[in-house]
């Protein structure tokens, strides 16, 4: 069955306004995150967690069909469980750093990497916001690929992974294009504040670029604090969808206060933060105790699976290569012998310099030079 491209097209479109909310909150939290690493490893980060979504996403489409097949119910509840842990991810946020501990501080060195009161080093730290980063832009791409799946219900199976590729390669493209513009804005205002010249260009930029940087510590901290909100009113939102009735008795009863589009779509997204303010509080303890160890149990326990069923080759490691140095005791057979190889060479030296020099030396009777003709 051929692709209908007007289809694919039409519902791409729909799809994509339907997720713009979704998307304007992933790019607050992601940037909020991102721009934490070290500004050199800005764009590289950027990079790596687009690269990161589009396998995401790529993954997600034939798991979302098969889930949606067999076992549609499954989706909402496992959106709520997203939901909650954004929600107690935001609440983390909230409550700051945690005090690092080490109950084996005293029998290993302070600068071991499996001691967590050592400072993390950037490139630590870098992994570490890309993984988060992920883990978020997971949760909600599975909930605008159920939102897809559901404006693409009845049409060809061709049809629904056309728009789901559609929508994954736009989404990914100017997102991660305005998070790398956001985050690296700093960087940017000082290369222009930098540009010389004394035409009304340079100065324009010189101009653009200072403001740029006066502004941008600002800007961060305004869209760390939307991308924290963002994770209570998305985990909030995904919470009232998992729940049967929960949504209509919440956020529809509210919204009929006005008829105010603007006012009801205000009234929904702050009912949405208390429900995630509240879960997310509560469920944080839980958890921090015992759901994220044991998360990462199963983690480990699979890494450990695949890692038996397809065992790394050891890295190969290069010859020792002989010593420079000249040591008869370390070199081979060869170079044992220069020694008393030098020495003759210098007495055939002494010798020759005994002797007198060519232009000195007189001939015998008797010599005839090959160079002169006889008569």
């Amino acid at each position: 069955m051929p692709f209908d491209l007007a289809a694919i097209a039409a519902l791409t479109k729909i799809s994509t306004q339907k997720a713009a909310a979704i998307l304007a909150d992933d790019i607050a939290v992601n940037t909020s995150i991102l721009q934490e690493t070290e500004p050199k490893r800005r764009l590289p980060a950027v990079l790596k967690v687009m690269g990161g979504s589009l396998a995401i996403k790529a993954a997600m489409i034939p798991v979302a069909l098969l889930v949606s097949s067999f076992a549609p119910w499954a989706i909402l509840p496992m959106l709520a469980v997203a939901g909650l842990h954004l929600a107690t991810e935001g609440a983390e946020k909230m409550k700051g750093e945690k005090a690092p501990s080490c109950e084996n501080h005293n029998q290993h060195d302070a600068n071991s990497p499996a001691c967590p009161i050592r400072p993390k080093t950037a490139r630590e730290l870098e992994k570490e916001k890309i993984k988060e980063a992920l883990v978020i832009d997971g949760v909600l791409t599975a909930e605008i690929t159920v939102l897809t799946l559901a404006i693409t219900a009845g049409a060809p199976i061709l049809t629904v992974l056309g728009v789901l590729a559609a929508t994954g390669l736009i989404r990914t493209g100017w997102m991660y294009g305005v998070v790398a513009g956001l985050t690296n804005m700093d960087t940017g205002g000082k290369w222009l504040a930098e540009r010389e010249g004394d035409g009304l260009l340079a100065k324009t930029a010189r101009g653009i670029g200072r403001g740029l940087s006066k502004s941008a510590p600002y800007l961060m901290k305004g869209i760390s604090l939307v991308g924290t909100l963002a994770l209570f009113v998305i985990g909030g939102e995904l919470m009232l969808h998992g729940i049967p009735g929960a949504e209509h008795m919440v956020t529809g009863s509210l919204t009929a206060l006005s008829t105010n589009p603007i006012v009801q779509y205000a009234i929904s997204h702050i009912a949405e933060a208390a429900v995630g303010l509240a879960a997310g509080f509560a469920a944080a303890p839980i958890m921090e105790k015992y759901v994220e160890p044991a998360i990462g149990k199963s983690v480990e326990a699979i890494k450990k699976m695949f890692g038996k069923i397809f065992p790394r080759r050891a890295p190969e490691t290069d010859a020792p290569q002989p010593s420079a140095s000249l040591d008869n005791t370390v070199v081979s057979g060869k170079l044992q012998t220069m020694a008393s190889i030098s020495a003759a060479m210098n007495e055939v030296a002494q010798r020759s310099d005994s002797l007198p020099s060519n232009q000195n030396r007189i001939a015998p009777a008797g010599y005839v030079s090959p160079h002169v003709k006889l008569a």
